[in-house]
């Protein structure tokens, strides 16, 4: 990592300071051939 040299914020968590009650959870189903291959892109 030594050659990185800007913040690395993912989902642009750069204000943490919450105690987390703002947080929500969503989903979404998908079928099994979309499912595979998002899991192939992501290796």
């Amino acid at each position: 990592l030594g050659d990185i040299d800007e913040p690395i914020l993912p989902f642009n968590l750069h204000d943490v300071q919450g105690d987390g009650s703002e947080i929500e959870e969503a989903y979404h189903r998908i079928d099994s051939a979309l499912s595979q291959r998002l899991r192939t892109q992501a290796r």
